[in-house]
């Protein structure tokens, strides 16, 4: 058994947060799937410090993500990987509230 701690926003798919945020009809700068996918993929000579890769990456997860049905989404969708992948039985998933509250509580 493996315990895993892991971020919301950094562990969902980003085909998942693509069909959230297509279901959701959120307007964004992204005109397809791949551009969307390549901004997600951090690539280390383009981020300079923890705080510029939280800006980039956890910024745009952390939109997308933020209605409950959303949250709910990305919380299955990382908790079912982690079982199917690597058989874990137990993980800390972790997020922030406060900053998926788009449409209030």
């Amino acid at each position: 058994m493996h315990d895993l701690h892991i971020h919301l926003g950094g562990a969902v798919p980003s085909s998942v947060l693509w069909e959230i945020l297509c279901d959701n009809g959120l307007r964004t700068e992204y005109v397809d799937f791949t551009t969307f996918h390549e901004s997600l993929t951090a690539r280390p000579h383009e981020v300079k410090s923890l705080d510029d890769f939280l800006g980039r990456y956890f910024r745009v997860t952390e939109e997308i993500q933020s209605s409950p049905s959303a949250a709910s989404v990305s919380a299955y969708q990382v908790v079912a990987k982690a079982y199917r992948r690597a058989q874990v039985k137990a993980v800390e998933l972790r997020f922030n509230p406060q900053k998926r509250m788009r449409h209030g509580l």
